[in-house]
């Protein structure tokens, strides 16, 4: 099964680059220890949610470099199991490793389990210098193979999706609840507007309601 992923820091980049949905761009974060650059296209899955309220992370493994924003399609090699501490908490935040996608792989192809060692060791001690300095610390649980890190894919796209509706659910019972409430609201508004209409003489201020009832604040009905 194909991935596609969204390159969020490039092969080779001295600083951290960060993708803000809510500004649609990608945003400097802090640059990395002196003398260390991403080794490949570091990169997020969109449409999944982690343990840790964002996309999940991944590595694309290839000797190129391209820039914030590609989107690569890819097959999914293996997943290095991570814990995260920062602010006295701890999460899980496993990075995901891909090679663009080949139609033509041969049997030889860094697939699933196969990722080498010396890969995989390479990896690991790049995270762990990458956050050097920082107030972040993390520890490694050991890798999935691709089976088991497909199944964590999947299961990262399905809490997004549980997201998604809830947020669309409270969406709509805002909008029912604006409907119904909206000419109540009105209603109840227009003594205040009628008092901060141009031809009141009182500074225009607001005036609170009788505390008796319905009335206005000289007590009359409206």
């Amino acid at each position: 099964m194909g991935s596609r992923v969204v390159v969020e820091t490039p092969r080779g980049t001295e600083a951290k680059l960060t993708y803000k949905p809510k500004k649609k761009l990608f945003e400097y974060t802090r640059p990395l220890p002196a003398g260390l650059a991403y080794p490949y296209d570091w990169s997020f899955l969109p449409s999944t949610l982690g343990d840790d309220g964002d996309a999940l992370d991944g590595l694309v493994i290839h000797e190129a470099a391209s820039a914030p924003g590609v989107v690569i399609k890819c097959d999914l090699l293996a997943a290095l199991r991570v814990m995260r501490t920062e602010n006295a908490e701890t999460v899980r935040n496993d990075r995901y490793v891909f090679c663009p996608h080949r139609q033509d792989a041969h049997s030889g192809s860094l697939l699933g389990e196969n990722v080498p060692d010396r890969l995989r060791s390479e990896i690991e001690q790049f995270f762990l210098a990458s956050v050097s300095g920082t107030d972040k610390q993390i520890e490694f649980e050991g890798w999935h193979d691709s089976s088991q890190a497909l199944r964590n894919i999947h299961r990262a796209m399905r809490t997004f999706e549980r997201k998604q509706r809830a947020a669309q659910y409270e969406r709509n019972v805002g909008l029912r609840t604006q409907a119904a409430w909206g000419p109540v609201a009105g209603i109840c508004a227009a003594p205040y507007r009628r008092q901060c209409s141009p031809g009141n003489s009182r500074d225009r201020q607001l005036r609170p309601f009788d505390r008796r009832g319905s009335g206005n604040a000289n007590g009359h009905k409206q």
